[in-house]
């Protein structure tokens, strides 16, 4: 952990004004209206009300409930408080979530990739939260939960990289119970072998499908969770997104590409994982027993996977906050090495990746940019500069071991 004198105060304290100005802001525009947390909340009134809960639209025509029955019991307190005292409830839980996510994955960038304290972690954070603040602004606006899950992420990867696989399951399960597709999180856990973790997961899992039957009863729970099921399959029947895969395909390849083609993508990030752990890792024993390089090689292809989640599956905007962790990384990587071709470049990703506001841009040419899939193509070019950097750093530090070793000779 950092030494107290190192600690960004000024961070901290910056990003509580921010948070605080962006809550004071929306209520004096009549804007405080957290649609997505709307649907979670109402969603566990209707649970406890004993009515509908899957199928129908709460709030916005497009705000179904599509997440576990477990979720609607982890919300269920918020439903004992009027709506205004909830959601400015749930504001502050996400405004620390994000604070969180940004010291730690500050500290875990210093110690397993430069291996060093970074100096001005102020500026570094402050950067880091403006290279993502429209979608900050998004996810606050809306009340999602993905920077909890991201925090959940960050969290499990600092307890696996400990050698801690137990809470690491549960951590990483709870965001699976959340959001399915993060089972692409699996991999790493998968191919580093990391068993303990995976049986702890699966138990979370299992706990997740069995604490409603104990609660709502065996009938009710069966029921609900075969409605969730058809919500899932019937998500991406009212949501689209032009920063998919497959979507940019349609858009500059061909726009008869298949549905099934989605299915192709996400067999093909699963295989450039298994190629990328290979080269990290497959190629020698010596390279399979260098710990500070698997600890790297572990969260830079978590952070990638996590981050690629939005350009595979159809989600809103806000999703793409996944790429958090790979933007830290950078901005941090840029404050240590001068290499000014590749800070231009991601400069210009991060204008496309973050800058498409109606509010910056105006409403056309917003439209356009978000229409043209730039925010999804940007965020596939920064998880591939990030990983390109990771190898450098990689390069970087063999250099140096080999250089010492033969000072000794």
């Amino acid at each position: 952990m950092a030494r107290k004198s190192d600690f960004p105060y000024g961070f901290v304290v910056f990003a509580s004004l921010l948070f605080l100005a962006a809550i004071i802001i929306e209520n004096i525009n009549k804007r405080f209206w957290l649609y997505d947390f709307q649907v979670y909340y109402s969603a566990a009134k209707a649970l406890m009300a004993d009515t509908q809960v899957y199928g129908i639209p709460f709030g916005l025509d497009s705000g179904y409930y599509k997440y576990s029955p477990f979720v609607l019991l982890l919300f269920a307190p918020y439903g004992l408080l009027p709506l205004k005292a909830a959601c400015v409830i749930h504001f502050a839980v996400l405004s620390v979530s994000f604070i969180a996510s940004f010291l730690l994955l500050k500290n875990l960038t210093d110690r397993y990739f430069l291996r060093e304290e970074s100096r001005r972690p102020n500026t570094i954070l402050t950067i880091s939260l403006i290279g993502v603040l429209v979608h900050i602004a998004r996810e606050l606006h809306l009340g999602n939960v993905n920077i909890i899950l991201v925090l959940l992420v960050c969290l499990g990867l600092k307890y696996l990289l400990e050698s801690r696989e137990v809470p690491v399951g549960v951590l990483l399960g709870l965001t699976m119970v959340f959001k399915p597709y993060f089972m692409i999180l699996l991999l790493p856990l998968v191919f580093h072998r990391k068993l303990r973790a995976l049986v702890s997961l699966s138990l979370t899992l299992v706990a997740s499908l069995l604490i409603p039957t104990l609660v709502l009863g065996f009938d009710k729970s069966l029921s609900l969770h075969r409605e969730w099921l058809h919500s899932m399959l019937d998500h991406s029947l009212y949501l689209s997104s032009p920063h998919t895969l497959l979507s940019l395909v349609r858009t500059y390849i061909t726009p008869q590409a298949p549905d099934g083609l989605a299915y192709v993508f996400i067999a093909l990030v699963a295989l450039l994982y298994g190629l990328f752990f290979w080269v990290n890792h497959g190629r020698s024993q010596e390279a399979r027993n260098l710990p500070k390089e698997e600890n790297a090689s572990l969260m830079i292809g978590t952070f990638g996977l996590l981050a690629v989640i939005p350009n595979l599956v159809i989600t809103d905007t806000e999703h793409f906050l996944y790429l958090l962790p790979v933007m830290v990384f950078l901005v941090a990587y840029f404050f240590r090495y001068r290499n000014y071709g590749l800070l231009v470049l991601f400069i210009l990703l991060v204008l496309g990746y973050g800058c498409n506001s109606s509010d910056l841009l105006g409403k056309d040419l917003s439209n356009w940019v978000h229409n043209g899939g730039l925010l999804g193509i940007c965020n596939l070019g920064i998880i591939a500069l990030g990983v390109y950097l990771y190898f450098r750093l990689q390069r970087n530090e063999r250099s140096i071991t080999a250089a010492n070793a033969e000072l000794k000779i």
